[in-house]
């Protein structure tokens, strides 16, 4: 049966519709079966997309809500989803106070999640050229301080080259987030937004700069920034005003923001190894700090001023370019831990004595020719005096005895002028009373200066089977006391 269908639809094809040795007639017949084809199919696919197309639209309308205020949460349902244990009056409730982040600039509502600026729509900086805040406008919902989500994030050693993407909007309960020892070159300017957290660690990346919105992270105690190539810090990093530990070593830093000091509750700041050759003025005012350490940097001063820190326990200042170190550092009387190493220190003042806390002293590596008799170095743990330039015999020093009890008036004027001036301003005095002021000598009973009248006595004190030169100095006052 099959045969003979087949053969009366060639017959058919031949002779009626493809006519039987007429070439031209033929190709034509072609071109126009051809076309018909196409069109069929096209026109059943077409059929079968707008079909697909109105039932895929019915089902969405059917399950987006009613209300126009939740638009936005209807927006947020499709990418995440609500619990699967809660009725259709929760789901709402969900939606509306799902997790989102605060405006950087107003805190008080939610940012939009598409804003490049992370705000709202009136702290927009930029709502001409915001695509997000140039649509139709949106209703400003009340930032809530979420109960549940995501409070650590830790992504050490993991040879991360770029931060995540939107790292903003992890949320504001966020508390530790750690990207140290990876190869991060860049810290977006979103990390700004993450108003909860307390700890950041940035330590030993390749960073080369800091954004400013770092200043937005009120809360911050913690940062770690050792081992990168930072070149300076923003100013704003001083709005930080809860920071307990700042740790900047090994950096290419050449100073430190000058604003430092209002950084109060500032207990640990570790600037080692930099180019660091001044420290700012201001930092003598955070008296709450306990470790200072500035160890192999280019400073070559301490300023008097540092007898304002008097919690401080830590002090680390070796392989640095200092010449003195002030007297006022005796005042400093918590200090436990100081390292001058290394250092072009060629006299330590009396006064240094007065810090009885001391367990641990390195002068190992100046240019010291005795220590005075009040730094009882019996008494320290760990003492090094090593590498100094002490002297070997009591001919190696001239010891003056008291000759004339009654000080000369170069002596009297010398001491107005130490007294007057407690900041060494000496540039308009003469040279000879210069040269004779930056020289004095403290008496080690009541510390007061001695230029021209006092008394000098040396004595040799064993330490680790090394003998020490120990130099006692009186003025002509304690002298005559003690006679």
């Amino acid at each position: 049966m099959s045969g003979y269908f087949y053969q009366y639809i060639t017959v058919v094809v031949r002779d009626f519709i493809f006519f039987h040795d007429d070439v031209q007639s033929t190709t034509i017949a072609v071109a126009i079966a051809s076309s018909l084809c196409c069109s069929i199919v096209w026109a059943i696919c077409h059929l079968l997309t707008l079909g697909s197309s109105s039932a895929s639209c019915k089902s969405t309308k059917d399950k987006r809500p009613s209300n126009r205020t939740s638009n936005f949460a209807w927006s947020k349902s499709k990418r995440r989803k609500s619990p699967t244990n809660s009725t259709s009056s929760e789901d709402d409730t969900a939606l509306e106070d799902d997790i989102e982040v605060p405006c950087i600039k107003c805190g008080e509502y939610i940012a939009d999640y598409t804003c490049r600026f992370v705000t709202c729509k009136i702290c927009c900086l930029a709502p001409s050229s915001c695509t997000t805040h140039q649509a139709a406008e949106k209703r400003r919902r009340p930032y809530r301080i979420p109960r549940n989500g995501v409070t650590e994030i830790n992504l050490s050693n993991n040879d991360i080259t770029e931060c995540p993407q939107r790292m903003g909007y992890i949320g504001p309960q966020l508390t530790l987030l750690n990207l140290s020892h990876n190869n991060l070159c860049h810290i977006p300017v979103e990390i700004g937004c993450l108003l909860g957290l307390k700890e950041l660690l940035l330590n030993n990346n390749n960073i080369s700069s800091i954004p400013d919105s770092i200043g937005s992270l009120i809360n911050l105690r913690v940062l770690k920034l050792s081992n990168n190539f930072i070149k300076y810090l923003p100013e704003s990093l001083t709005s930080l005003s809860n920071l307990v530990q700042l740790d900047v070593r090994k950096n290419k830093l050449q100073s430190l923001p000058a604003g430092i000091g209002s950084l109060l509750n500032l207990t640990c700041l570790k600037s080692g190894s930099n180019s660091i050759q001044h420290m700012p003025a201001s930092l003598y005012k955070l008296k709450n700090l306990k470790v200072l350490k500035f160890e192999k940097n280019k400073i070559d001063s301490l300023s008097g001023a540092v007898s304002n820190l008097l919690d401080l326990e830590d002090l680390n200042l070796s392989h640095c370019q200092l010449s003195a170190i002030p007297r006022e550092l005796g005042s400093c009387c918590a200090l436990r831990k100081v390292d001058i190493s290394h250092n072009r220190i060629t006299d330590l003042p009396a006064h240094f004595g007065q810090l009885r806390e001391l367990t641990r002293l390195n002068l190992s590596g100046n240019n010291l020719r005795y220590i005075p008799s009040t730094i009882l170095l019996s008494t320290i743990q760990d003492c090094n005096v090593s590498d100094n330039d002490f002297i070997s015999s009591q001919h190696s020093i001239k010891c003056v005895p008291m000759v004339c009890k009654i000080p000369p008036l170069l002596e009297l004027s010398a001491r107005a002028i130490v007294h007057n001036n407690p900041h060494d301003k000496l540039e308009d005095l003469p040279q000879s009373l210069q040269e004779m002021i930056t020289k004095r000598k403290y008496c080690v009973t009541c510390y007061k200066p001695c230029f021209v009248t006092f008394q000098m006595s040396l004595t040799f004190h064993q330490l680790s089977s090394v003998n020490i030169p120990v130099v006692s100095i009186t003025c002509p006052a304690c002298s005559s006391c003690s006679c």
